[in-house]
């Protein structure tokens, strides 16, 4: 069975991005991600999205779409990869 589990972490980025999150999936250290400061990525529209820092697997690739909305949207993209 599948287990993908976040774990918050703080991040020190040299930014106002230090939400962190680490990415586990069958308890192995996959992915880092660090959620996007509103006010620094208003602009962009994806203020509080999830982007992928650090990858550990070949399996995950940053995504072509760039950030995930919440971390439910990145279970389901992980989920798609290694199930």
């Amino acid at each position: 069975m599948l287990s993908i589990d976040f774990q918050p972490i703080a991040i020190d980025t040299g930014s106002a991005d230090r939400e962190g999150c680490l990415v586990l999936v069958n308890n192995r250290l996959v992915a880092v991600l660090a959620r996007l400061d509103p006010r620094m990525h208003l602009e962009l529209g994806c203020g509080d999205h999830w982007h992928i820092e650090a990858t550990f697997s070949n399996a995950v690739q940053p995504p072509k779409h760039g950030t995930f909305s919440d971390l439910e949207q990145c279970r389901a993209w992980l989920a798609m990869r290694y199930g």
